[in-house]
C-alpha cells in the first residue's frame, strides 16, 4: 500500500529522494523471486537513473 499512496501523493509535497518501504512478502506476485535481481544501489543519482530506466517517471 505505500508505493500506491505514493504515486497517489501530489508531488508537490516532496522537495527531494523519497523512500518507500515494502513490508509485502510478495505473495501476491507469483514471479515473486523467479527473476533474478541485481544488487541495492546506494548513491542517489544512480539510484534515480535506475528508476527512471523501470518507467517510473519524476
Amino acid at each position: 500500500m505505500g508505493l500506491a499512496g505514493l504515486r497517489a501523493a501530489p508531488r508537490e509535497e516532496f522537495d527531494g529522494p523519497v523512500v518507500c518501504i515494502s513490508t509485502s512478502a510478495g505473495f501476491m506476485d507469483r514471479g515473486a523471486g523467479r527473476r533474478p535481481r541485481e544488487a541495492p544501489v546506494a548513491e542517489w543519482e544512480a539510484a534515480r537513473a535506475w528508476l527512471l530506466a523501470a518507467g517510473l517517471q519524476e
